[in-house]
């Protein structure tokens, strides 16, 4: 479930995303934009109903349709889907808890190339530097990158996902969740589909296996975990 307040963040940055130009989200732009939603969908919860993946992944679903539905009236705004799930985990320890998103590559377009590492309606790619992780958690970041060869191919290429690497240093209790639907992030107009998110552990002295799309496990020291979030779809095909 999502909060209208989430519902029309995710419709209002949708259209935003559109214009090609940086505009404030102010009073004026909301002024513009009505979402209805009657109260007890899902796109508008009632308590006591749980809103934690509305936030997380709902949003970036709505953000999707709501791309979607404008680009089958404009053509010349159809945009390739974007991941819609923001990857999110967090590591409860004895003394601390951390928790972090990744976000998805965005979607190519007609005229352009997707981006790494951050959604087309979101605007913003910013994450917790290493060293500040490792100064506040018992965790050891090993790589911290863009996901290669993620994005979708085509005329102009998907955005690539992110992937994290990172060892912990004491025990904890890893959750996580990777809410996406079956299909891929789609590419349009002949473009390939992006990867989807996934997410591995590895023991000490184990083989690399990966982990279903959501779950809860305990982890010891020198435990690794490796998430890897979704590229965006391509556009258009390879003259």
């Amino acid at each position: 479930h999502l909060t209208h307040s989430a519902a029309l963040g995710a419709c209002t940055g949708a259209l935003l995303a559109l214009f090609g130009k940086h505009l404030p989200v102010n009073n004026g732009v909301f002024q513009c934009i009505e979402v209805i939603a009657p109260e007890g969908t899902m796109v508008h919860a009632k308590y006591p109903s749980p809103v934690y993946f509305g936030m997380t992944d709902g949003a970036a679903m709505v953000a999707n349709l709501a791309l979607r539905a404008i680009g089958n009236i404009d053509k010349s705004k159809r945009y390739s889907l974007s991941g819609s799930s923001s990857c999110s985990f967090d590591i409860e320890f004895s003394e601390d808890h951390f928790f972090e998103t990744l976000e998805p590559g965005s979607g190519a377009g007609p005229s352009s190339s997707g981006t790494d590492g951050v959604t087309l309606w979101r605007r913003s790619n910013l994450q917790p530097s290493v060293e500040a992780i490792e100064s506040r958690f018992p965790i050891r970041v090993e790589s911290f990158s863009f996901r290669p060869n993620s994005g979708g191919t085509g005329k102009y290429k998907g955005g690539n996902g992110v992937v994290k690497s990172f060892t912990l240093l004491e025990k904890g209790t890893l959750s996580w969740s990777i809410f996406e639907p079956n299909e891929k992030p789609m590419g349009m107009s002949g473009g390939k589909d992006a990867q989807e998110a996934e997410i591995y552990l590895q023991r000490i002295g184990e083989q690399k296996t990966v982990l279903a799309k959501k779950g809860k496990i305990e982890l010891n020291p020198g435990d690794r975990v490796i998430v890897q979030s979704s590229g965006g779809g391509g556009f258009g095909i390879v003259d």
